[in-house]
């Protein structure tokens, strides 16, 4: 079975190897510099920081980031040990800097999925656009990595559902931290 998946794997990265063109590379490796490190929900979350109103959606994307962090990066990307498509296919070049970690889960899809995520259950109802621009943002970020062959089809799969539950945990976290602490308060 993991025979088949890798061989699907390695067609899809193949597959994207061949689609890539001067049109749509630039507004690629944009995409995925957004995710590098996580740092477009770093310095999202340090803005939110700044307003009262957005404090606590702040803290529940340093959350996120912070569980993603330890479970993908820390966690499960050593025990996969999984190498990236152009270490396994050596036909594939490079539109950007080869990565040096480990190719399974995807950070990038990890932190934006989980980013997201809290953003799209803290402002589904009263902010859609946010929640949606989130979604659309992390959905293109995780695509990214497989249009610039730097991650297999599962890693970005297994990578964004992982994020999703992250992000998910992230805002019960917090929530149930925000009730205790009111709770504290109150005694």
């Amino acid at each position: 079975m993991l025979e088949i998946i890798q061989q699907f794997d390695e067609s899809l990265a193949l597959f994207f190897q061949s689609i890539q063109n001067p049109i749509t590379n630039i507004p690629m490796i944009i995409i995925t510099t957004l995710g590098d490190e996580g740092i477009f929900w770093i310095v999202l979350a340090v803005i939110l920081f700044f307003f009262k109103k957005t404090r606590k959606v702040s803290l529940m994307l340093v959350a996120a980031l912070g569980l993603c962090l330890v479970c993908n990066n820390m966690i499960l990307k050593n025990i996969f040990s999984r190498e990236r498509p152009f270490v396994v296919l050596e036909s594939i070049e490079l539109l950007i800097e080869a990565p040096s970690s480990y190719s399974f889960p995807s950070g990038h899809s990890v932190s934006s999925l989980a980013c997201a995520t809290t953003l799209f259950i803290t402002y589904k109802n009263s902010h859609k656009w946010v929640a949606i621009g989130a979604m659309v943002l992390a959905v293109l970020i995780a695509f990214s990595r497989l249009y610039l062959c730097v991650h297999f089809f599962t890693d970005v799969l297994v990578g964004s559902l992982l994020g999703v539950v992250l992000g998910i945990v992230a805002v019960y976290a917090i929530n149930f931290a925000e009730k205790k602490w009111i709770q504290l308060k109150k005694k």
